[in-house]
């Protein structure tokens, strides 16, 4: 069954980026299948992060991340992810 226009679904801990996404305006619909059912990634005490590399494509050192909420499509597995740091510090 496929949510609502406006339910990201998730729990407490994901509420966060629900309520931003909710602010937005931004689509609950997949980009790839179109499908609105979103699993939220939450694992214990670690962040999901997105690493940077140099323009040459060598790793940085130290590794430099982009914090991200990760957002997984029930349906397809496509991957969503939106910045940490711009969500947290909208709340």
């Amino acid at each position: 069954m496929d949510q609502t226009d406006d339910d990201w679904g998730g729990d407490a801990i994901s509420s966060r980026l629900t309520d931003f996404l909710k602010q937005r305006g931004a689509s609950v619909a997949c980009p790839s299948c179109g499908k609105s059912q979103w699993k939220h990634v939450h694992v214990p005490e670690h962040t999901g992060a997105v690493p940077l590399i140099q323009d040459d494509g060598a790793w940085m050192a130290p590794p430099a991340r982009i914090p991200v909420y990760v957002l997984v499509c029930a349906n397809c597995a496509f991957v969503r992810m939106h910045a940490k740091i711009d969500v947290d510090e909208a709340g």
